[in-house]
């Protein structure tokens, strides 16, 4: 068994004397405590054969402390009123903390930051930090975490966002200079890569072999960042794949341009992941969270 790093008695055998000392009633201590006098009792014997002496005399109509009780119910007023302030102020800090969520920069630009817009004007009260990150493992202090991959089997923690479907996409620029109609012709045209493995992507090989061509498509252009990766085909670098409803904003003002009537389901999802399930603030944000993308399915 593990030794108290104080030299104290039993927590409960002090909680027990303070109870009664303040009430000079084991009976009254023991309704506070919610157990029986007689436990209260025990409980303060045990204490008086640990220190060596008595902390009440024993009265016919009750219990008096003595002088060795009347220190150390002073001395246990002032510690308890330390460790509830202690606690108090803990208390406070949790409350004023600021959710943490963690997302990758295409989630966070494509889809978290304007709803948390939303959030925060139905919860002003709830103050929310983005970590934005292009990486599978959560940040120290990340409260949720929206993931895209397989989702853990079995997991409590885990709620599944939403799943997408992956086209191909240019600027209307480079559609009307290449003049993509088949899976053939992104052999000879600007092709833009995601160099990034731990996001999952799906690469164009990949993406055209599920669509059933099996030919080859030339390097091209190779960038570390998603957001970054949009801008590109936005300048007219190349032609992109892109996830259906995360893309739909930019596709709607005509940024982008679908270039081929084909996709593919993505083979992963997005799902969302609580990291600090004790905060009644970080389920709120989870579970608005949720609610919004069953809400908006294909974000209209």
């Amino acid at each position: 068994m593990a030794k108290r790093p104080y030299d104290l008695p039993p927590l409960s055998a002090l909680a027990s004397f303070e109870a009664a000392a303040r009430h000079v009633s084991f009976k009254e201590a023991s309704r506070e405590l919610n157990v029986t006098p007689a436990a209260v009792s025990h409980q303060v014997k045990a204490l008086e054969a640990e220190l060596g002496q008595l902390l009440f005399h024993r009265k016919q109509r009750g219990v008096v402390l003595t002088e060795a009780g009347a220190l150390l119910f002073v001395s246990l007023q002032r510690g308890f009123e330390e460790m509830a302030d202690g606690v108090q102020r803990l208390k406070r800090a949790a409350h004023d903390a600021p959710v943490v969520i963690q997302a990758t920069s295409a989630v966070s630009s494509l889809w978290l930051t304007s709803r948390l817009a939303r959030f925060w004007k139905d919860h002003p009260d709830i103050q929310v930090t983005q970590h934005v990150m292009d990486k599978v493992e959560a940040s120290d202090g990340v409260d949720l975490l929206i993931n895209y991959g397989e989702m853990p089997a079995n997991s409590q923690n885990c709620f599944p966002l939403f799943g997408d479907r992956i086209i191909a996409l240019a600027s209307p620029a480079v559609a009307e200079k290449y003049s993509v109609r088949n899976l053939e012709d992104f052999e000879n045209v600007p092709l833009i890569h995601l160099n990034d493995n731990l996001l999952n992507w799906t690469s164009w090989q990949e993406w055209a072999e599920r669509l059933g061509y099996q030919g080859s498509y030339r390097r091209g252009t190779f960038v570390d960042n998603y957001i970054v990766a949009l801008h590109a085909a936005q300048d007219d670098i190349g032609f992109i794949l892109g996830w259906e409803k995360l893309t739909r904003q930019l596709r709607k003002t005509g940024a982008l341009v679908q270039v081929l009537e084909v996709s593919i389901e993505a083979p992963h999802i997005y799902y969302i992941e609580t990291r600090n399930s004790s905060s009644e603030k970080v389920s709120k944000l989870r579970d608005w969270l949720l609610a919004e993308a069953k809400a908006s399915p294909d974000f209209n």
